[in-house]
């Protein structure tokens, strides 16, 4: 569309450094396009939000691809709500194995299931890899993916915080989070509620989970979020920072969490 070819140009041209496209009908060749400006040398781009557009695993390869080239400088992503399977976790993994700017990646409901995840979680255990947050909630992920994660946190030094609420992880795979959690030298916040984990710990699947995931008996470090952070009162967006280059919002959806992290609990 013209609007999206006037991104482009806006992006390749250095004039963006915020882009939000959320609940935009985005299709293909308009992922293309941003792609495309992306990877242009003068481009500035650092935040890019492409939630809500269903742009499926095919739809959001050109972007993610864009984050292998070197000129590529874009430090959160936000692809929540695009019907994105494992195929896109193993693609991201591939990608991002390589990339050392980017410290937010978003997935929050997609499809990715274990094996995206587990695929993800390799990434993590990577010396290079620079993702501080990390969103995985109702991607339809159980004991296997979770494992993964916990594996990957022993070794992983970047991560703070770590979203994995409304899956299907039982309380084998909150205990090895859990214990993944408490020799963790970076993790502050690791997010479980609505999982099928119980507050004694033996199971019962189905059973409400305690507020914060956390397993019954163990002392807490750092933080469990209770809810989804707020920017001082910006109805969930980010607030313009004074002096940045201007940001450019398209469908916009009131109320939604903001896709950016570094508002780390």
């Amino acid at each position: 569309t013209e609007m999206v070819q006037g991104v482009r140009v806006l992006v390749e041209r250095g004039r963006l450094v915020h882009l939000h496209i959320e609940h935009s009908e985005l299709n293909l060749q308009g992922a293309i396009q941003i792609a495309k400006g992306l990877q242009k040398p003068a481009c500035c781009l650092q935040t890019l939000n492409i939630s809500r557009n269903a742009l499926g695993d095919v739809g959001v390869a050109p972007i993610i691809h864009a984050l292998g080239s070197d000129n590529v400088v874009l430090h959160s992503l936000d692809l929540s709500e695009n019907e994105l399977t494992s195929e896109t976790g193993a693609l991201l993994a591939r990608v991002l194995d390589g990339n050392d700017t980017l410290t937010t990646l978003v997935l929050e409901h997609n499809r990715l299931g274990d094996e995206g995840v587990a695929a993800l979680a390799a990434m993590l255990e990577s010396e290079l890899c620079r993702v501080r947050f990390l969103d995985l909630s109702r991607n339809k992920l159980m004991d296997r993916g979770a494992l993964a994660l916990a594996k990957a946190l022993k070794t992983n030094l970047a991560l703070t915080t770590l979203k994995l609420s409304r899956n299907k992880i039982t309380d084998k795979g909150g205990a090895a989070l859990g214990k993944a959690f408490r020799a963790s030298t970076s993790l502050k916040t690791l997010d479980l509620r609505w999982n099928d984990m119980t507050a004694d710990g033996k199971g019962g699947e189905g059973r409400r989970p305690s507020l914060d995931g956390a397993m019954p008996g163990q002392k807490r470090k750092g933080s469990v979020e209770g809810r989804n952070p707020s920017v001082g009162g910006s109805q969930g967006r980010k607030p313009s920072v004074g002096g940045r280059k201007p940001s450019v919002e398209a469908g916009a959806v009131q109320g939604r969490k903001p896709s950016i992290a570094g508002l780390l609990t």
